[in-house]
């Protein structure tokens, strides 16, 4: 039997090595296919505050910090912050002075004072039901708004005057009363909107509205913050009309004081000095709060003349576009100076001086109590989130939660984390709330005739309603090759579901004949380029349990077939390819919601 035993080897080694080769075909079979989708559980994530209630999660009263696209003094248009435009004025009539503002997404509210007359107090604030602005790759005009609140019926009921980014000026009507404000979404823009020349054209930008008695007649005037590059000044309007129909044009505008350079002007005014005429308190762009006193009694063609940059205390300059206005916010019988700030925080420096001689304290920013802090606004890395944002999508939140922070997602999929979006309860309980109908957004949906280059541009083809989750995979997917894409949802008060897988191709031909083409001039062009999307698309239910949803995709370009073999194209600059993720969730206002989680794409 020794002899034998060496030949038996060969066979005992032959089988080990058989077995670990089927093992490791198992193991491959049985190994977790690459998912094209990074963070598709939504693990990675960055806090965002959740300003709904109009206070940050370091608990100041606070709306969202804004841009702007305006002329620099390089001569460049560039981005720069707006500032948060304020108001002090008692909105409900308890003789308490209350805080409306206008934010950078143009959001408008009140933060109604709950405190005494010589020490307020402010907990979080009240939405105005309205929105006004248009999204910027649409039309630019109707954004950044600056407002000036005033009686202009003398009924008690305070209006609100607006001037945005385009140099229009807007009256939205208070058809309530002195103690219970009401404002209503306007069916249509233009007819809130106050022509300022017999033309109707736009003459100016970021327009900065206050109404007041400027000349003590007894009629109110328009004073007009202008924001324009070098040449802005500060106009007044000698209204002819009623304060609720003004009559505006250039018959009854007058220079009431000069920019000199200062741009981004936003007046207050007050009678700074106690000798019975009224002055001017001008915010500008570098943040100066620029001080102008009227010598006598004003009439047209007389210029208020910059007397001097007025100091709070140890701050001379806020360092960017701030927005003043006045009051008496602490009873003590001298007004305050209250500022909008470029990070969307408001601020308060009280007067330490005399009726004669004002004086003031060192700039405090103003605190409230924050109901829904950072955890309600959780980002995903890596996606691009949009949830009518800048739409008028009241309450709307986006954030990612898990089981613990959220027991109503359990049980999560993955067992880590979902994303979810759903709406906040209103905070309101002095304004009526109420959400928009699709009619009375201030824009028609489905105007963006290209490509969607963000979620928000994405977003903009629906109702503020829709939620847009997207992501953006560059190179990687084939064309002629099976994948399956795959993701889990539940929710409740979902009205429509769809997602969208778009395959973007380009590169330049090598061959000769290239493609001629006339554009709507008749305009002949030559170009090597071949460049398609192909989409693939499908509905999808979502109900009160987590389920799956699943389809098998593949990419073929069928216009531009040369997109299918990249490596015949030229190199130089390569062919470039990308394939975008889109899930689009339309909730029902108020109380829809919907959790999304493990979302992949894979090759089979």
């Amino acid at each position: 039997m020794a002899t034998r035993s060496p030949k038996m080897k060969f066979p005992i080694a032959f089988l080990t090595l058989f077995t670990l080769v089927a093992q490791s075909g198992v193991l491959a079979q049985n190994a977790p296919k690459k998912n094209f989708i990074t963070n598709g559980g939504f693990e990675s994530y960055s806090q965002q505050d959740n300003l709904w209630d109009g206070v940050d999660s370091s608990g100041y009263l606070a709306g969202a910090r804004g841009t702007l696209r305006v002329v620099q003094e390089t001569g460049n248009v560039g981005p720069v912050n707006m500032p948060i435009s304020v108001q002090a004025v008692d909105m409900n009539g308890d003789g308490l002075i209350d805080l409306v503002t206008c934010d950078g997404d143009d959001y408008l509210r009140v933060y109604f004072n709950s405190g005494t007359p010589t020490e307020p107090k402010f907990t979080q604030a009240e939405i105005i039901p309205v929105y006004l602005a248009v999204t910027p790759f649409r039309e630019v005009v109707r954004k950044g708004y600056r407002i000036g609140v005033y009686d202009l019926a003398r009924t008690g009921a305070k209006d609100i005057i607006l001037g945005n980014y385009g140099g229009e000026l807007m009256i939205l009507k208070n058809t309530g009363n002195a103690r219970v404000p009401v404002f209503s979404q306007p069916p249509n823009l233009n007819q809130i909107v106050v022509p300022t020349n017999k033309a109707k054209t736009l003459w100016g930008n970021l327009f900065a509205p206050v109404v007041a008695d400027f000349t003590k007649s007894g009629r109110m005037e328009f004073i007009i913050g202008d924001g324009g590059y070098s040449a802005n000044n500060i106009h007044i309007f000698l209204n002819p009309g009623s304060g609720v129909s003004p009559r505006l044009n250039e018959d009854v505008r007058h220079y009431l004081a000069y920019g000199d350079g200062r741009e981004q002007l936003v007046p207050a005014v007050v009678d700074w000095n106690n000798d019975g005429f009224n002055d001017l308190i001008v915010g500008d762009r570098k943040g100066y709060l620029n001080l102008y006193l009227s010598e006598g009694k004003w009439e047209p063609g007389k210029e208020l003349k910059f007397t001097s940059t007025i100091p709070l205390g140890n701050v001379k300059t806020f360092n960017s576009a701030i927005a003043p206005c006045v009051a008496d916010l602490n009873g003590d019988g001298l007004f305050d100076i209250i500022v909008g700030k470029a990070n969307g925080r408001i601020a308060v420096s009280y007067n330490i001086g005399t009726r004669e001689e004002p004086k003031f304290g060192n700039p405090v920013e103003l605190k409230g109590e924050d109901l829904w802090n950072r955890t309600m606004g959780a980002m995903p890395g890596g996606w691009d989130v949009d949830f009518g944002r800048l739409r008028g999508n009241f309450f709307g939140y986006v954030t990612v939660v898990n089981e613990n922070t959220d027991p109503k997602a359990a049980p999560i999929p993955e067992k880590k984390a979902v994303l979810k979006a759903g709406y906040l309860p209103p905070t309101n309980k002095i304004i009526r709330f109420q959400w928009l109908r699709p009619n009375e957004y201030p824009f028609q949906v489905g105007e963006l005739n290209r490509r969607p280059n963000s979620a928000e541009e994405a977003g903009s083809q629906s109702d503020p309603n829709c939620l847009v989750v997207r992501k953006v995979i560059e190179g990687g997917i084939k064309t002629g090759v099976n994948y399956n894409f795959s993701f889990k949802v539940k929710g409740a008060g979902v009205t429509k579901a769809v997602w969208e897988l778009s395959h973007y191709g380009a590169g330049h031909r090598k061959a000769a004949v290239v493609t001629q083409r006339k554009d709507a001039r008749g305009v002949q062009h030559i170009t090597d380029v071949a460049q398609e999307t192909v989409k693939v698309e499908s509905p999808f239910t979502v109900g009160g349990e987590w389920t799956t949803v699943s389809k098998p995709v593949r990419f073929q370009f069928t216009k531009n077939p040369e997109l299918n073999t990249p490596e015949k194209l030229h190199q130089d600059p390569p062919p470039r390819f990308n394939t975008t993720v889109e899930i689009r969730v339309h909730l029902r206002p108020g109380d829809g919601t919907v959790y999304l989680d493990d979302v992949q794409l894979t090759e089979q």
